[in-house]
């Protein structure tokens, strides 16, 4: 995980999380991690359950962020021993989605499998995305990419300020598909305000993922649903990505306490208005 300092300061203060509610619904502990199944989500007619798959960062918090973002879904976030084991090898992810769909049927929802997949990450966890996104035989389930503040990866050996095309090329695979409207593609990354500090690595992933694709970043106004600023954002079909103002670890960590602007961006269908808070 990458650890951000204002310019001047002597040592990164810890991040303050965010209040933390009791979000109503399933909560789940599974070998692998946790599941959370909000109390108005509704098994769709075609008993397919859509899944976000979540790497890096508190469960409670990710579930939360889910929950705020009111799409019909669930949420599993993975524990570290079953995120690294997707960072070795991203065919995981399948046993996965199995044993969500197969905590779902315990809980009497009976799905027979899994239907929009969206793959989550919060700063490190890129890791486990990026070997998600390099099996051929899964991508194609992937409906949905959601990095907060989450692509790293190493720097081109022949160029410092250009991202390896290798380490990127998952990445920049799927974000293809994306543009060309064959999924969603949602990246939020920390971009310092002043020029002369956007040689941290998210911008610079940034850059070549929107330089390559040649799509726009145009300036944008507004503050995410935790106060930052947004200072650009570069959209084409389900391609988008957002830079927020800041430099800091706080600031970094607010890309994963207000996940859930990400999530409401996502395909996943929104949450019936007749099943919120009912239970259903």
């Amino acid at each position: 995980m990458c650890l951000f300092l204002l310019v001047g300061s002597v040592a990164a203060k810890p991040p303050i999380p965010p209040p933390r509610l009791d979000v109503p619904g399933k909560h789940l502990v599974l070998p692998e991690g946790n599941l959370f199944v909000p109390d108005f989500y509704q098994l769709p007619a075609n008993k397919k359950a859509d899944v976000v798959l979540f790497f890096l960062g508190a469960s409670w918090c990710a579930e939360q962020n889910f929950y705020a973002a009111r799409k019909n879904g669930v949420i599993f976030t993975a524990n570290d021993k079953a995120r690294k084991a997707v960072e070795l090898n991203g065919a995981e992810a399948e046993r996965l989605l199995d044993a969500v769909v197969k905590a779902l049927r315990g809980e009497g929802i009976e799905a027979s499998g899994a239907g929009r997949v969206c793959v989550a990450s919060f700063s490190g966890g890129y890791s486990s995305t990026r070997s998600i996104l390099a099996q051929s035989n899964l991508v194609d389930k992937i409906t949905d990419v959601v990095l907060a503040d989450s692509l790293y990866g190493p720097k081109s050996a022949g160029n410092t300020n250009e991202m390896d095309a290798a380490g990127m090329a998952p990445f920049f695979n799927y974000a293809q598909r994306a543009a060309e409207g064959k999924g969603r593609f949602i990246f939020s990354q920390l971009f310092p305000p002043e020029k002369k500090y956007r040689s941290n690595t998210t911008t610079l992933a940034a850059y070549y993922l929107t330089d390559h694709l040649q799509v726009e970043r145009k300036p944008a106004t507004g503050k995410t649903s935790v106060g930052a600023e947004i200072l650009y954002r570069a959209d084409k079909n389900g391609f988008h990505v957002l830079g927020y103002a800041g430099m800091t670890t706080q600031d970094h960590f607010n890309h994963f306490y207000g996940i859930s602007d990400l999530f409401k961006e996502t395909s996943l269908a929104p949450a019936s208005l007749s099943s919120v808070g009912t239970g259903h």
